[in-house]
């Protein structure tokens, strides 16, 4: 497997999953080896990452572009699934959410901020249920 190593001043190991591409954020002098050791550990985590990611850019190809008004509609529809999931989800996980936020994006699905805002695209809706749970 390919992957990219970034090192800094961290104390931990991560392994992030973006375009296709498995990035491993580690600390400056951890061996390589340890570093293989720990994809190995995470590898069907790494395997299942990235074929909901292909799935994810399969599905948004097929998508024909929405015009304004659809766009309001699913936003609409989007504030109410998304956040019956987030509630489930964070019930679920034992965290906690601020607010939520659904805006129309070209290039993220999701994300949460430092202050536990979550952001979700409207276009998730024209997802399979599995790819939207994935997400949030």
């Amino acid at each position: 497997m390919e992957y990219k190593i970034i090192r800094s001043s961290r104390k931990t190991l991560g392994i992030q999953v973006k375009n296709g591409e498995v990035i491993v954020r580690a600390p400056m002098f951890l061996s390589e080896a340890k570093i293989r050791k720990f994809l190995s550990e995470k590898q069907n985590w790494i395997n299942n990452a990235l074929k909901k990611q292909k799935q994810i850019r399969e599905k948004q190809k097929a998508i024909a572009p929405l015009n304004d008004m659809e766009i309001k509609l699913l936003k609409q529809k989007a504030k109410e699934v998304l956040s019956k999931k987030a509630d489930y989800y964070a019930c679920v996980m034992g965290v906690k959410f601020n607010n939520i936020s659904i805006k129309h994006q070209k290039t993220r699905w999701g994300s949460c901020s430092i202050k536990g805002n979550l952001n979700f695209n409207c276009m998730l809706l024209l997802l399979d249920d599995e790819l939207i749970d994935y997400v949030v």
